[in-house]
C-alpha cells in the first residue's frame, strides 16, 4: 500500500529538519531502521555523526525531500541522531487523538492498521541489547581485532578482508542485526508450522526488500488452507523468493546484494532465483539436516558453479563460516 511519512530530523545541535517520504510500509521502514549512518560510538551509543550522510541517504537513495511537516502523512519518525535508542515511530498524530510512539525499530512490525504487541517487545528488546554496549565489549573488540589481524585463521572463518567493505560495515555483528530483522520478518507468516523470514541488503548497507513465506499478493491466505500440506506447498511462494519479487515490484535491483536467511536453508528453486537475480551472497543461520538435505546440496552445486559464496552464521553468533561446496 502506498504511503508517506514525515521524518523528523533532531540534529546535533538541537535544531530540526522535516523531511517527507513516499514509501510502501514497511520496506521503508527497514531501510530508515538499518540505514548506514548509524554508528556506534566510543561510548557504546549508536548515532548519525555524519547529518550529510543522512540528508544523502534520505534524498538519493529513498528519495525523500524537505518539507514541513505533513498532517496528512500516515506515519510519523523521529531521528535522533544523537541517540538511536530516542528514537521513535507512529502514526501520525491528529489533533483529539492520542499520541502514540514506539522504537524506531518497531516500524518493521507495523502493518498499516495495527501493532503487534508481541512484536514490539521484542524489538524492544533488539533496541536494548543494540544499544546496551559496554566499553568492556568495545575493549574485547579491539583486541580480537588485533589479534585476528595477525592470524590466518581468523582470515578463514571471517569472509570479509576487513570491518568495512563498499563503504558499510560488514561484520558479524551488522550481520547478526540483519539476522534479527529476518528472524521479525518471519513471525509475518501465518503458516503455523514453518515460518522463514529473508531481507536482502544492498551494497551500502541498505535493505531493499523482505519476504516471508506465503501466498501471493491478494490469494486468501485462509488457515484450511495452511493446514492441508499439499495445498499449502502448492499455494506458498518461498522467503527468498519473496524477496526477490518485492524487490522487483518496487523497482529495484538486487544485483550484487546479499540475502539474509532466516530458519531454513535454501531449496534449488529459490538458488535459481538467486542466481538468476544477480545476488552476490548468502548467509544462513539453520544447520542443514533432515529432509531439507538432499535440496541444499543441489543449491550448493548451484551457487558454487554460479560463483554466489555462502556463510552461515555460528551458534554461537560470533562468527560467519564460509560453506564448502563440494
Amino acid at each position: 500500500m502506498g504511503t508517506y511519512s514525515n521524518i523528523e530530523l533532531k540534529l546535533h545541535d538541537g535544531s530540526t529538519k522535516m523531511y517527507s517520504l513516499k514509501g510502501c510500509m514497511p520496506a521503508a521502514a527497514l531501510n530508515i531502521v538499518s540505514a548506514p549512518f548509524w554508528k556506534k560510538n566510543s561510548l557504546g551509543i549508536v548515532e548519525a555523526p555524519d547529518e550529510r550522510k543522512v540528508f544523502e541517504y534520505l534524498e538519493e537513495e529513498l528519495t525523500a525531500h524537505e518539507s514541513e511537516y505533513e498532517s496528512s502523512c500516515s506515519y510519523d519518525f523521529h531521528l535522533d541522531l544523537s541517540n538511536y535508542a530516542k528514537s521513535t515511530f507512529g502514526p501520525t498524530h491528529h489533533e483529539g487523538e492520542k499520541k502514540e510512539e514506539y522504537p524506531l525499530l518497531a516500524s518493521c512490525a507495523f502493518d498499516g492498521f495495527s501493532i503487534n504487541r508481541d512484536i514490539l517487545s521484542m524489538v524492544s528488546d533488539i533496541v536494548d541489547r543494540l544499544n546496551r554496549q559496554t566499553q568492556q565489549e568495545k575493549n574485547a573488540d579491539t583486541v580480537r581485532k588485533e589479534i585476528n589481524s595477525h592470524t590466518d585463521e581468523s582470515k578463514n572463518s571471517n569472509p570479509f578482508p576487513s570491518d568495512r567493505e563498499n563503504g558499510y560495515s560488514t561484520n558479524v555483528k551488522w550481520a547478526v542485526r540483519y539476522f534479527e530483522i529476518a528472524e521479525l520478518v518471519s513471525t509475518w507468516s501465518k503458516d503455523p508450522s514453518t515460518k522463514v523470514g529473508a531481507i536482502i541488503v544492498g551494497d551500502k548497507g541498505q535493505i531493499i526488500a523482505q519476504g516471508y513465506n506465503g501466498f501471493p499478493r491478494g490469494v486468501e491466505d485462509r488457515m484450511e488452507r495452511y493446514n492441508h500440506r499439499e495445498t499449502k506447498y502448492k499455494f506458498v511462494v518461498h522467503a527468498e523468493m519473496n524477496a526477490i519479487l518485492n524487490a522487483l515490484y518496487n523497482g529495484s535491483s538486487v544485483a550484487g546484494a546479499s540475502i539474509y536467511i532466516h530458519n531454513l536453508p535454501v531449496c534449488q528453486e529459490c538458488a535459481k532465483a538467486i542466481i538468476q537475480s544477480g545476488i552476490a551472497k548468502v548467509f544462513i543461520d539453520t544447520e542443514i539436516e533432515g529432509k531439507w538435505l538432499d535440496a541444499w546440496q543441489i543449491s550448493k552445486v548451484m551457487f558454487k558453479e554460479a560463483g554466489v559464496k555462502v556463510y552461515l552464521l555460528s551458534e554461537d553468533k560470533t562468527k560467519l563460516i564460509q560453506i564448502e561446496q563440494q
